[in-house]
């Protein structure tokens, strides 16, 4: 998920509130989120704030190696790979 997963190092709905405020889908991958016009995921107009989140957006998407043939790769937040249920 584009705005809830952590993929980022932090969930990018609670990074940028005022863009997130704004999103025509909430809950799109991030492979929608990548393959949409910009008016498809945003409600124009847009304040000078969610401008600049849209910016830092941006510019974290393209400072990113995307493999689309590449495996999703699963992590626990609590940093191990392994799951137990009596924890």
């Amino acid at each position: 998920m584009f705005w809830s997963d952590n993929w980022t190092g932090q969930l990018l709905k609670t990074q940028f509130p005022e863009l997130f405020s704004l999103t025509r889908k909430p809950k799109c991958s991030i492979s929608y989120f990548l393959n949409q016009e910009d008016d498809k995921l945003i409600s124009l107009p847009l304040s000078q704030l969610a401008v600049a989140q849209f910016q830092e957006i941006q510019n974290l998407i393209q400072g990113r190696n995307w493999d689309e043939n590449g495996n999703d790769i699963w992590t626990y937040n609590w940093g191990s790979p392994r799951f137990n249920h009596n924890m």
